[in-house]
């Protein structure tokens, strides 16, 4: 436990460097605050994203009145760190063979690190499925039950993580009482949710790219090139050594079953919805708990020193050779720098007018920003249904335009500009170049 005390000092000097900076570079986590700003200031509930994510928005609402962006990530940061004194518990209560390594990769784990000072809920999310897991195996299904329950305020897909508490679980009466609470609970956290869609129908937004290249991209970024290397020897090893142990006592051999029922659970819905790397932080703990069993030393060491370094460089192999980039860490401090920076500066860009700005920020422009003013909410053919203009100019800002909407806004003597982003997104979504109807703005 001494090391694990030791390093929390240097998580806090990582992150706390990002909490002024914004709310993260995710569009979601300026959704989310738009959710809570209404809800505080104006007592009314609009989700954020369906399937709506009820208890992220209700807690970041006082937060946001009480600070702000200071607030918000300021309190993701506390829950982060006790998670990383959860993690090493849970990996106690699953007989990890070194608990205190792998509790070192979990704190230092660029992508905990990214989401540790952002008010969305993966990291809220991760900390009550472990302590559910725990409390599941400590028999105690009521706070079992609660704490999944928790989860799923604040992520409804954290349901799904319900049979693996099943399986820790000894005895039915056990997984009733677990069930119960879960759905009692549940049925509390999403009541705002519920009375907001009687009226209002329920419509999934499932467009984007969904191919194969996304999801191998997305999923190396969780361990990156040198570390996934370091994993794949790890699991070869795992395999081998458990093919030719005894077998585990039950509990063992229980606890393991229920730590890959969460892996498989995670991989499912990342192949379904493979957009973020941050769909498989719930992976993480089990994937960390089961490579250790067994596993040399030395070779857990390399995983940890590889994932650390992660945070400063990572090394893209391409068709022309290796280069090194920016680490996740460094990337994210420069991301949130370059999107404050777009804040107030895109307003007051030296441009021809009348202008549209193709720039894939949406809520992340407007929110909080005096000299942004939404126009419309339902405007045809933008992406997110957002028109955004510059106070004071013939300016407008939209997410990203499908064809017909930029080639009218062309004929009506519009210039068209777009940031890089943009146009990637915008040839991904509608699969056309925008650099054939505008130039790009560079600021």
């Amino acid at each position: 436990m001494k090391v694990i005390i030791l390093i929390i000092p240097i998580v806090v000097l990582i992150c706390i460097q990002l909490i002024p900076i914004g709310y993260g570079t995710d569009i979601d986590n300026y959704r989310v605050m738009l959710s809570s700003k209404t809800l505080i200031k104006e007592g009314r509930y609009i989700p954020s994203r369906n399937f709506g994510y009820p208890l992220n928005e209700i807690i970041m609402s006082p937060l946001y009145a009480l600070g702000k962006n200071i607030a918000t990530n300021t309190a993701t940061l506390i829950l982060f760190i006790l998670s990383i004194f959860i993690f090493y518990k849970l990996a106690m209560s699953f007989k990890a063979d070194y608990p205190k390594v792998i509790t070192i990769i979990y704190a230092f784990h660029p992508i905990l690190l990214k989401n540790a000072t952002i008010p969305l809920d993966y990291i809220w999310s991760l900390a009550f499925v472990m302590s559910s897991l725990i409390t599941a195996g400590e028999r105690k299904p009521v706070i079992s039950g609660m704490a999944l329950a928790i989860a799923v305020g604040f992520r409804a897909g954290n349901i799904l993580y319900l049979p693996i508490l099943l399986i820790v679980q000894k005895n039915t009466r056990e997984r009733i009482i677990t069930i119960i609470s879960i759905l009692l609970l549940s049925l509390v956290l999403y009541t705002l949710l519920i009375s907001y869609f009687i009226n209002k129908p329920l419509k999934l937004a499932m467009g984007g790219e969904r191919s194969i290249t996304l999801m191998f991209r997305n999923a190396l970024g969780l361990f990156g090139n040198i570390g996934w290397l370091m994993v794949i020897v790890l699991a070869i090893l795992w395999l081998i050594k458990q093919l030719r142990s005894r077998p585990a006592d039950r509990r063992v051999m229980r606890g393991n079953i229920a730590l890959t029922a969460l892996i498989a659970i995670n991989i499912a819905i990342f192949v379904t919805f493979p957009f973020e790397t941050e769909y498989l932080i719930t992976l993480l703990p089990a994937f960390l708990i089961l490579i250790s069993q067994r596993a040399p030393r030395p070779l857990l060491a390399l995983l940890a020193i590889a994932v650390i370094s992660y945070n400063l460089v990572w090394f893209d192999i391409t068709s022309t050779g290796i280069k090194a980039r920016e680490g996740v860490i460094i990337s994210q401090i420069e991301g949130r720098k370059h999107l404050e920076r777009l804040r107030s500066e895109l307003p007051e860009a030296k441009i021809p007018e009348p202008a549209i700005i193709v720039c894939a920020l949406g809520e992340a422009l407007y929110f909080d920003n005096p000299d942004m003013k939404v126009v419309s909410l339902a405007q045809e053919g933008i992406y997110d249904k957002t028109l955004i203009k510059a106070r004071g100019r013939d300016v407008f800002f939209v997410y990203i335009g499908d064809e017909n909407y930029i080639s009218r806004m062309v004929e009506r003597g519009y210039h068209i500009y777009y940031l890089p982003y943009a146009r990637e997104m915008t040839l991904i979504t509608y699969g056309y170049d925008i650099y054939e109807y505008g130039d790009e703005l560079n600021i």
